[in-house]
């Protein structure tokens, strides 16, 4: 789950069956840099990685161990096996390996250090059960004030969430 506080993502996954290809990526932060607020969705095309352990030029299960282990590496244009696969049909260059769809998940909220985090859409829970003394003030409508980099926190989280601006 992405919060303010932990707003980047990266992922990785084998390739199978190859050598020892991989792909993913990495300190995706998905938040549009004008607004400050989460993408509703995005695609990430990622690119074919030889982890440097097997040797082979095909997609197959039983290859040799290199000896000795290559660096990692982007496999470009340049560096594919000599029989250009992963290349494409002209052979100018690799083509994406995965390409990793993300959409904000619906009624996904969550609470945080006492402030409550919405992806998207959702109902919201209150963080602290109403005493006497509170009660009247619980039923007021509450706006979310709290800043995280310098912005107020809902900025991040707009009205279609309901979170920041709610009576509770």
């Amino acid at each position: 789950m992405l919060t303010p506080w932990f707003d980047m993502m990266s992922s990785i996954t084998m390739v199978a069956p190859s050598p020892d290809w991989f792909t993913g990526f990495y300190n995706v932060r998905p938040i549009d840099d004008n607004s400050m607020v989460w993408l509703e969705s995005f695609e990430i095309a990622t690119y074919p990685w030889d982890a440097g352990t097997e040797t082979g030029d095909n997609y197959g299960i039983s290859n040799p161990a290199e000896d000795p282990k290559a660096p990692i590496l982007r496999l470009t244009k340049d560096t594919v096996p000599d029989n250009g696969v992963l290349l494409n049909s002209d052979g100018t260059e690799v083509l994406p390996m995965a390409t990793w769809t993300c959409t904000l998940k619906a009624n996904s909220c969550a609470d945080h250090d006492n402030v409550k985090i919405c992806n998207s859409v959702g109902k919201v829970r209150k963080t602290k059960k109403a005493t006497k003394r509170n009660k009247k003030a619980s039923k007021r409508t509450k706006t979310c004030n709290t800043r995280y980099m310098g912005r107020r926190l809902r900025d991040y989280c707009p009205d279609t969430c309901g979170m920041c601006s709610m009576k509770v």
